[in-house]
C-alpha cells in the first residue's frame, strides 16, 4: 500500500490514507518453468467492520517470466477508518499463445491483507465550539 504520505515518509509505507488515493501492490511470482504471458490479477476490498460484500477495485494484466516476480497495481480510496481486507485473485490461467497450457487450479492464486490502521483524512483547521 503506497500513497503520497508514504512517498514522503517511509514510516507510513503499507498504511492506507483515508479519503486519498492509495496504490495497492501485489507481487505475483511465476514459480513455473515456462513464461506466463497475459496474467490478469483482479483486486477487491471488503469492509470487515460491516461484513459487507467484496467490491471490485481494479485489475491489471502483465507478462510474468518463469522465475520472475512482477508487481501488479490497483487504486483504492478508503472511505473511512475501520477494518478492511484487500483481496487479489488471479483467475484460472490459460496461456493465450498455447491454449493447451492451462493451470491445474486457480485455488493457490489468492492473497489477502487486512488493514485496521489508517492515516486520518486531511481536515480543515481545528476550531473551538461552545455549547
Amino acid at each position: 500500500m503506497r500513497n503520497a504520505r508514504s512517498q514522503a515518509d517511509p514510516k507510513w509505507l503499507n498504511v492506507p490514507w483515508v479519503g486519498h488515493e492509495n496504490t495497492v501492490i501485489a507481487s505475483v511470482k511465476n514459480s513455473g518453468s515456462v513464461p506466463a504471458p497475459g496474467v490478469r490479477a483482479k483486486f477487491y476490498v471488503r469492509d470487515f467492520g460491516t461484513g459487507g460484500p467484496e467490491v471490485f477495485i481494479g485489475e491489471e494484466t502483465h507478462d510474468v517470466a518463469n522465475g520472475a516476480t512482477v508487481p501488479f497495481q490497483a487504486k483504492w480510496t478508503p472511505p473511512s477508518e475501520g477494518h478492511f481486507c484487500i483481496i487479489v485473485r488471479i483467475p484460472l490461467y490459460q496461456n493465450p499463445n498455447n491454449p493447451a497450457l492451462v493451470e491445474v487450479t486457480e485455488l493457490n492464486n489468492e492473497a489477502e491483507s487486512n488493514y485496521d490502521r489508517f492515516l486520518s483524512a486531511t481536515a480543515s483547521p481545528s476550531f473551538r465550539q461552545s455549547r
